[in-house]
């Protein structure tokens, strides 16, 4: 119903999906989150991003209400978020968000944890579309942390990239040199 453009029709649809699913699994169940992505998606079609936004955000109250803090679906689903609020221009939203992943991940996991990846890597990107100083922190804590856990060159190579592009915007052209 999606694909030719029947939006009406695929929304009623998803509608009697998560009745349905209220009714098998109780009110707030993870498989709704699903019919809340299509919902999004509906949405974005019909050029209304404040509701699509509102969707997002309902599909991270219903994982916040699901899951553990420390659980996976958990962390994906504040992920999911934090791209959603990038790819709309919702940077400081998107900042905040990647960071409250980066404070669970530290709390249940710890400080070297290749969870973080991420988060880091996404709070740089967001700063510098802020235009806020100190990218290259972020970073220079993934470089330290793909090292640790000895993980793929090409991803090294791709943060050491990153890293080196932060360094250049804060006008630090030595350790820009260095990263390249």
């Amino acid at each position: 119903q999606i694909q030719p453009e029947k939006y009406a029709e695929a929304e009623d649809s998803l509608i009697r999906a998560q009745h349905l699913s209220h009714r098998d699994e109780g009110v707030l169940n993870s498989r709704q989150i699903s019919a809340v992505d299509l919902m999004t998606d509906i949405r974005m079609a019909q050029n209304l991003p404040v509701a699509a936004d509102q969707q997002q955000k309902f599909a991270l109250y219903i994982a916040e209400r699901t899951f553990e803090e420390k659980d996976v679906s958990f962390l994906a689903a504040l992920e999911k978020l934090g791209h959603w609020y990038l790819e709309s221009g919702q940077f400081n939203d998107a900042r905040k968000t990647f960071e409250r992943e980066m404070a669970i991940v530290r709390r249940h996991f710890g400080d070297k944890d290749a969870k973080l990846l991420t988060p880091l890597r996404q709070i740089a990107k967001a700063s510098q579309l802020l235009g806020v100083c100190c990218a290259f922190e972020q970073l220079s804590e993934a470089l330290a942390i793909l090292e640790h856990h000895q993980r793929d060159p090409a991803e090294i190579a791709l943060v050491m990239a990153e890293l080196a592009d932060a360094f250049t915007i804060a006008r630090r052209h030595e350790q820009a040199e260095a990263m390249y």
